[in-house]
């Protein structure tokens, strides 16, 4: 359900000494955006592999093309081919996700999600350095045991051959953040102390009267939600470079904005129930009545993130 995990990366910085590979792009929740700068600081190569943006599967550019590269693989995340989870079986956006992998000719199963996972995996093995992590997205271990999930075959597999799990969520019949953090090597966790706001604050071109909405948003967040700004006027944009400051999962709908801006662009089909949309004080009350027809998380204006509860 897009857990942030993979910000976990930051607190590993010191074990990345090669590539850095991503299979399935972000849908609005921001890793791709994160694993491109991280990799950029780290002066690594990143790469991200979705059917939209290659035309390929995971497995299918594992297994021809980055054999062609000549590069080790320090950091993989995979987070493809959706997990049905027993909360939403029966929601309208979950059915037609399912229509939609179907149409693709694909059986959205979790049996087929763990066995993609699983082949995925074996094949990122052999181009694996010798610090090399994997990051497997809603992958978590029940309560009597056994791994499930996406990972839940290919966390077995790498246990067997000398992995060891790092970090992962409690043990639970079904939370929608989990995730399972699986290395090899020298992987050495360092603290990473963050003051976003006052960084924010010293960048020098954003206004001290928008850090109460920025932090108020932010904190309202669930775990695996991405923050949507709807408008990008001046105060939308604002807010954005703030957000992105600290290091928010954030996008944006603003079908006039032709700026540059280092966050996903959303339309309305793409929301779904991991977004809540801040609608920015430029917006109008129309946008109100357009979003309360989606399936989102929440809907907040300025003014709500600071009502008395």
């Amino acid at each position: 359900m897009g857990a942030r995990a993979y910000t976990l990366l930051e607190s590993y910085a010191s074990s990345i000494r090669a590539s850095i590979v991503e299979v399935g792009g972000e849908r609005g929740e921001g890793s791709t955006s994160f694993l491109r700068r991280f990799a950029e600081q780290q002066g690594v190569r990143f790469h991200t592999v979705d059917m939209v943006n290659t035309g390929m599967t995971g497995e299918a550019w594992l297994r021809q093309v980055f054999p062609t590269l000549n590069e080790r693989i320090a950091f993989a995340y995979l987070d493809n081919f959706d997990w049905t989870f027993e909360t939403f079986k029966n929601e309208p956006w979950l059915r037609q996700q399912i229509g939609d992998y179907a149409r693709a000719g694909i059986a959205m199963t979790n049996a087929n999600s763990m066995a993609v996972h699983l082949e995925q995996t074996q094949l990122i093995e052999p181009f694996a350095a010798d610090d090399c992590a994997i990051l497997f997205d809603d992958t978590w271990q029940l309560p009597d045991g056994p791994w499930t999930g996406k990972g839940g075959t290919a966390i077995p597999w790498l246990l067997s051959r000398g992995w060891r799990v790092l970090e992962t969520v409690r043990p639970s019949p079904e939370p929608l953040d989990g995730f399972a953090l699986v290395a090899r090597g020298s992987w050495e966790r360092r603290a990473v102390v963050r003051k976003p706001w006052r960084r924010a604050w010293q960048a020098g071109d954003l206004s001290r009267d928008f850090a109460p909405i920025a932090i108020a948003s932010a904190h309202r967040l669930a775990p695996g939600q991405t923050l949507v700004l709807y408008g990008m006027g001046r105060n939308g944009q604002t807010l954005m470079r703030m957000l992105l400051a600290a290091g928010v999962p954030v996008a944006f709908i603003d079908d006039h904005f032709d700026g540059e801006v280092d966050a996903p662009r959303l339309r309305l089909e793409d929301l779904g129930p991991r977004h809540a949309v801040l609608v920015t004080p430029d917006a109008s009350e129309p946008i109100l009545s357009r979003l309360r027809s989606c399936h989102i998380a929440a809907v907040w204006r300025p003014e709500d993130l600071f009502a008395p509860a």
